[in-house]
């Protein structure tokens, strides 16, 4: 029986034993006799020595003899249904053959893997119940689940059945997983090739053209069999070319010459329908191509004519300009490259949406487009832009972190919860005619979000709480001061919508409590949809108003509305009639801002110029008109202020944002706050400047750049085209990509040979992948260049071979084997495994009992006539015991006791007669 220690390192502390023994031959036991000094001093070495084993994690090892197997079945598409069968019933008949003292599970993979059978002794498997996602294969993600589920007190096996074509996920790490946990893995090839399969393999064109340039777009086919089909071209979806061509075994190539009629990147298609085929998914490429052209300028307006002033101005500088609705807005960073600069006109986040802002803001960082946000009453604070991603972009942050010039606020929202507010019914006189928008989000929800956003606007001074009233009031966020608002989300969670309605009760405890509270500025905002009498608020609203508490309502019924709007003119407030579900968040968290005051600043002021930036260079900075209004925010710590108003907040702030620039204007572009601007002579060049300052910096002409994919991974290379002094000195180069779902990763460039550069990035995604390389220039500026690499469909509908060369590195490199039969998933050959039964508890229970005796050893003596003492007392008690009297029976009671028995005898045979008469 082998002993292991875990911890051997501590095993250096048996070096005391010796020093232990010394000292205490010199030192310990006076008066002790030299038999007892012996016992003792090995006592003590005893106990230290099994005192060091117990720190030292003492184990006895012993073998185990269970196989534990894990089968990982391949479902991705790039498997044939004779290969999906194949599995099936190689894994029925390996757990037939499976040993009682056995365990199995499955695993079934395509781009993700999921548990089919937990490891288990009788596993079953009738037919396959999950369902990966079988559009990509991802064998690393596969065999990490297959090792986590592998018991620990077992020899571990792996069996990957599959044909190796892996498209995602990195195998690499998951063999180094493999060998540090002494799993050996296995395989099952599985068929992969298809027959009378056509493959678009590639559609090129160029990666720049410019306007009006004709251009020549050319289509690779490969085929294993002879057929025809029909060929067409799409530029931007619109079919541009279509022709029937006869299609050859191997590979086939075919061009066609296309112009380019707008700047920007267009997207280009291919696509073949051939009368002979297995796979359609394969059947289409896509390139991107950039066409140069004058810059294009999206203008998003949040309301109509809000733009009015500013499309006149650019257009005026001869800047083409699109204006669309913020629901047109594209929700991919690839869309939004064709413009140079977004400008954002008045425009709410609820508007926009999560999406829609993650594409602007990995547009600006990581493609280098321009952005600039014009304010309005819709806008940052106001328009819920704390803590989104177009928050993240601009120069200023939209929450205000200073406040100490503004009086305290105390805001309390009065959540109707009733039974009604689980639903979705918004217009009407009553529950019976209203107009559904049932399957939407509920009023309840919706007041979840308000809340969460009204909080957000106020400062860390301010008071917020929530009451929520069904037939009852009682307060969900207390009323207090909230340095951390992220607690908040989970105190209005809970809210479910149910019950009846009692708003009286509600509004009348939001007055009690902020009658109470020291704040100078006291609101309550009160959402309801009002499907039962209100005429009780009357009178307390009214009370209210007399202690300096204001009243707003949001009517989220039409049959409330009107009896709200004359409630809300009697509390000193403001009413809201929702119209749209999100009205709900964005009305309330306008309201909670107005209340504030420290968003809007309606006031006369002539903005004060502290940095003469590029933008005032073209204008000068003399005559600059007066404002009458802007939105408070915090200025970001790089950006650039331009204007200051009176009280210091930014009016024009800039910064570079990535490899972008963005730009926040804190004032409108109408004659709301901008009356006076308008008629300003230089409004036009102000407005061109501004744009113009945040447009993308012009492309490299000395650079090269291309994509290609390899395999899951898209390679990128970058040359220079002359023998230039960056391409000899060596070029400091990075890249970014942007991902077809808005997230993004940087790109290793390293220099492969003078001025010629090469990296990678996993492109398994289908879509489309905007890769920007930036060059940093020796006087410190940067220039970037922006390509696209589009993926057409997933490699799975490539592949026409199992990968043996994968295959084979992963056996090879954990020591197993290409399975031949079922029974040899449980072949006994596997790698040894030990289980370790640590003793340490144990060895310190002896230690106890040893520490005890060596007490009793040292602390106790016994003289030899205490012995003889002890020995007398015991043989005095043996010799009573054995000299007690014996009790006997005479012979005579014998006798007597026999003589009645016989006579009872006599008596009962009298009585019942002889046996058998």
């Amino acid at each position: 029986m082998p002993l292991v220690f875990k911890q051997p390192l501590i095993l250096i502390l048996l070096i005391l034993i010796p020093a232990v023994i010394l000292w205490s031959r010199k030192h310990a036991f006076p008066g002790l006799t030299s038999s007892r000094k012996i016992i003792s001093i090995t006592l003590r070495c005893i106990i230290l020595a099994l005192l060091v084993f117990s720190l030292a994690g003492l184990s006895i090892k012993k073998s185990v003899d269970e196989i534990s197997t894990i089968f990982a079945i391949d479902l991705s598409d790039s498997i044939t249904s004779r290969g999906k069968e194949q599995a099936l019933n190689f894994v029925k008949d390996a757990l037939a053959s499976m040993g009682k003292k056995n365990t199995a599970g499955i695993v079934v993979f395509g781009a993700d893997a999921l548990v089919e059978c937990y490891p288990s002794k009788n596993p079953e498997l009738g037919y396959i119940s999950s369902m990966p996602k079988t559009g990509l294969t991802n064998i690393a993600g596969a065999l990490n689940l297959g090792s986590a589920m592998l018991p620990l007190d077992s020899r571990k096996h792996l069996v990957l059945l599959s044909d190796g074509n892996e498209s995602l996920g990195d195998t690499n790490e998951a063999i180094k997983l493999l060998k540090l946990n002494n799993i050996r893995l296995s395989v099952v090839t599985l068929p992969s090739l298809n027959k009378n399969e056509v493959i678009m393999m590639s559609l090129k064109t160029p990666s720049v053209v410019r306007v009006g340039e004709r251009f020549y777009a050319t289509v690779k086919v490969e085929s294993d069999v002879e057929t025809e089909g029909n060929l067409q071209i799409f530029q931007d979806d619109e079919p541009v070319k279509s022709m029937m061509v006869r299609i050859e075994k191997g590979i086939n190539e075919y061009s066609c010459e296309l112009e380019a009629k707008s700047n920007g990147f267009r997207k280009l298609k291919a696509q073949v329908e051939p009368r002979i085929d297995y796979w359609a998914e394969n059947n289409e490429a896509h390139s991107i191509t950039l066409v140069e052209g004058p810059p294009k300028i999206m203008v998003v307006e949040g309301a109509d004519g809000e733009s009015v002033n500013l499309i006149r101005a650019l257009k005026s500088s001869s800047l083409n300009t699109t204006l669309i609705k913020p629901e047109d807005v594209p929700s991919k960073a690839a869309s939004l490259a064709e413009y140079q600069s977004v400008v954002l006109v008045n425009v709410s986040a609820e508007q926009l949406g999560e999406e829609k802002m993650k594409a602007i803001k990995s547009y600006v960082r990581d493609t280098g487009g321009g952005l600039i946000a014009i304010a309005g009453d819709q806008s940052f604070g106001i328009g819920g832009y704390i803590g989104t991603p177009l928050d993240d972009a601009l120069p200023v942050k939209s929450e205000i972190e200073s406040r100490r010039h503004l009086p305290s606020v105390a805001v309390v929202l009065v959540v109707d919860k009733s039974g009604s507010m689980g639903q979705c019914h918004c217009s009407g006189d009553n529950r019976d005619t209203a107009r559904s928008f049932e399957g939407g989000v509920s009023k309840i929800e919706l007041a979840k979000i308000a809340a969460v956003g009204a909080s957000k606007v106020l400062g860390k001074k301010d008071y917020f709480g929530v009451i929520a009233v069904d037939d009852r009031a009682s307060w969900v966020v207390p009323l207090k001061k909230y340095d951390n608002k992220n607690r908040i989300p989970d105190m209005v969670g809970s809210l479910t919508a149910s019950g009846s309605q009692v708003l009286e009760a509600g509004v009348e405890e939001a007055a009690r409590q902020l009658k109470k509270n020291e704040a100078q500025i006291k609101h309550v905002i009160l959402l309801t949809d009002g499907w039962t009498g209100m005429q009780g608020l009357d009178p307390i609203v009214r009370d209210m108003k007399r202690s300096g508490i204001t009243f707003s309502a949001v009517a989220a019924g039409g049959g409330s509305s009107e009896f709200l709007k004359e409630l809300a003119g009697v509390g000193g407030g403001r009413h809201y009639p929702m119209t749209t579900d999100w009205d709900i968040p964005k009305f309330i968290t306008k309201e909670t801002a107005l209340i504030s005051r420290s968003y809007v600043n309606q006031r006369v002021f002539y903005p004060k110029l502290v940095n003469p930036t590029q933008i005032l260079k073209s204008i000068g900075d003399s005559g600059i008109p007066a404002l009458k209004g802007y939105i408070a925010t915090t200025p970001k710590g790089r950006s650039e202020i331009t204007f200051v108003s009176d009280e210091g907040d930014p009016i024009l702030s800039t910064w570079r944002y990535g490899l972008g620039t963005s730009v926040a204007w804190l004032s409108d572009s109408k004659n709301r706050w901008s009356s006076n601007w308008l008629s300003w002579e230089r409004f036009d060049e102000f407005w061109s400047s501004v744009v113009r300052s945040c447009m993308p910096q012009k492309r490299s002409d000395d650079l090269i750049a291309s994509t290609r994919q390899v395999g899951k991974d898209a390679v990128v290379s970058v040359s220079f085209k002359s023998d230039s002094a960056k391409a000899k000195s060596g070029a400091a180069i990075t890249g970014k990509v942007a991902r077809p779902d808005n997230s993004t990763d940087s790109i290793r460039l390293e220099e492969t040979s003078p001025g010629k550069f090469e990296g990678r990035f996993e492109a398994a995604q289908k879509g489309t992948y905007l890769v920007t390389v930036s060059i940093k220039n020796r006087d410190g500026t940067t220039s970037n260049y922006t390509l696209g690499h589009v993926v057409s469909y997933s490699s799975e509908y490539r592949f026409r071979e199992p990968n043996k060369a994968l295959l084979t590195r992963l056996v090879s490199a954990t020591g197993g084997r290409f399975l031949k039969s079922p029974d040899e998933a449980f072949a006994e050959d596997l790698p040894p495994y030990y289980s370790l039964r640590e003793i340490s508890n144990y060895l310190l229970l002896v230690v106890f009992l040893l520490f005890f005796f060596d007490i009793a050893l040292r602390r106790i003596t016994i003289s030899k006539e205490d012995i003889k003492a002890a020995q007398a007392y015991v043989s005095s008690r043996w010799k009573a015991l054995v000299s007690l009297p014996k009790v006997a029976t005479s012979k005579p009671e014998k006798e007597e006791v026999i003589s009645r028995l016989e006579e009872a005898k006599k008596r009962a045979s009298r009585r019942w007669g002889k046996p058998g008469s």
